[in-house]
């Protein structure tokens, strides 16, 4: 799709990628159930983290489970939408588009880091 990405395998990871990449990232990809720290707890954290430098970086949570409570969750986290897994390109595409509009892309795809 000719994004650069990077990719934790946690929620503690990725509060830590995002902290030494701050401007650079542009939208996340949020999977609600991660270890170490779930998706709903690192986006409290990157919300706190936002208020005190500013900023907004949009939040889509990724989950399996779209029942009306879970969609509360997110949204009660802080995240600005969320998709239903299993996730279809078409649709990461139209997210990207719409959340990234402004952001500059790769010129060639780049492998996720």
């Amino acid at each position: 799709l000719g994004y650069d990405s990077f990719v934790a395998v946690n929620g503690a990871e990725a509060l830590r990628v995002l902290e030494t990449s701050l401007g650079l990232i542009d939208l996340i990809f949020m999977d609600c159930q991660m270890p170490v720290m779930d998706g709903f707890e690192c986006t409290r954290e990157i919300r706190r983290l936002e208020k005190k430098t500013g900023g907004h970086v949009p939040i889509v949570a990724l989950t399996a489970n779209v029942m009306p409570d879970v969609v509360q969750q997110c949204r009660n986290a802080g995240m600005d939408a969320y998709m239903s897994k299993p996730v279809k390109m078409d649709a990461i595409r139209d997210v990207l588009r719409k959340y990234t509009a402004n952001a500059s892309k790769t010129s060639d795809p780049q492998p996720s880091r």
